[in-house]
Formats: structure tokens, C-alpha cells, sequence
């Protein structure tokens, strides 16, 4: 994301006139968040009923940032591309410092300048949602589309085995 893009304005926390301790915060993820244009998808997001509760724990050097997500994404299968209801239940915290620099920037620590009163969560709640979802996304065997299961079959290759003759001494070899 380039600076000064954002999800939304909703995202943009403002921490700089708040006292010291807990805000918090409760968003709606819709398929309008991810249809941002801001990052280009790997994947449909067909539906998005996802709810965000994020505290802001603020402290006099840094701040605490927690996301809980909960609710369901449908995107389309893998296998069969029939629309999958992905059930989505993640928790997830990030340390933001303050800094004019020199710290290094982790997985789960940010540093922001001293100068800055608010916050963008908006990129992070959209990593963090990638995250929660399963490498592969497909249906439980036996509920994808039967016409598509049935015409990858047909399409799948024969299984005779074509070895080569000087490979078949190694399977002797126990």
C-alpha cells in the first residue's frame, strides 16, 4: 500500500488525544473492504460477514493493538469453484512504538513516528484476515458440486504405470 491510502477512514484510529488504557473499537468487514482496489486479491471474495473488536491499549511508549475476528468469508472453491462459506475465528496482537527511528519494524512490532496521533489498522485487519484462512480452500469431501467432481474424474489421467525399466531394480532394493 502506498502512504496515505487507506481502507477507509473508519480504520484510522486516533490515539494522540487519548488518555493511557483500553479503547475500543467495533467494525463490520464487508466485501466492499477487500474491493478496496488497494491490494490486488488472490482470490473472488464472493461474501463477508466478518466482525472486528479491536482494543487499542494505549501506554505511554507504545501501543498495544488487538484484533478479534469473527463471523464468515465466502470465496469459491478450490476444487469445485462453487461458493465455500469459510468460517473465520482469529485473534491477533500488534505492538506499535513510538520512535523517531531506529527501531526495527517485526511480524508483530511496528514502530510509528513520535508525530503521529493516529493509526491506519486498516492494512493489518486485511493481513490478518488472510491469515485466518486455510491454505486450501475446499469443500468436505463429498459436498462440491457433483457435475464438476464427475468431469474432473473423466479428465483425470490413466493411471497405468509407465516405468522406466531401470527404475523398477530400485524397488527390490528394502
Amino acid at each position: 500500500m502506498k502512504k496515505g491510502e487507506t481502507f477507509g477512514k473508519e480504520f484510522l484510529i486516533p490515539f494522540g488525544g487519548e488518555k493511557l488504557g483500553k479503547h475500543e473499537h467495533r467494525f463490520e468487514i464487508t466485501k466492499s473492504f477487500f474491493e478496496s482496489g488497494l491490494v490486488q486479491e488472490e482470490l473472488d471474495i464472493i461474501e463477508s460477514h466478518v466482525h472486528l473488536d479491536f482494543v487499542l491499549d494505549k501506554q505511554s511508549a507504545m501501543l498495544n493493538l488487538h484484533f478479534d475476528f469473527s463471523g464468515s468469508i465466502t470465496i469459491p472453491c478450490d476444487r469445485c469453484n462453487a461458493p465455500l462459506n469459510l468460517p473465520i475465528e482469529s485473534s491477533d496482537t500488534l505492538f506499535a512504538k513510538f520512535s523517531l527511528g531506529g527501531f526495527e519494524t517485526t511480524d508483530d512490532v511496528i514502530t510509528i513516528p513520535d508525530s503521529d496521533s493516529h493509526i491506519d489498522i486498516g492494512s493489518y485487519a486485511h493481513e490478518f484476515l488472510w491469515l485466518a484462512l486455510p491454505m486450501r480452500r475446499v469443500h468436505e469431501e463429498g459436498d462440491c458440486d457433483p457435475t464438476v467432481i464427475q468431469k474432473l474424474k473423466e479428465l483425470e489421467p490413466d493411471k497405468e504405470e509407465n516405468t522406466d525399466p531401470r527404475w523398477d531394480a530400485l524397488k527390490n532394493l528394502k
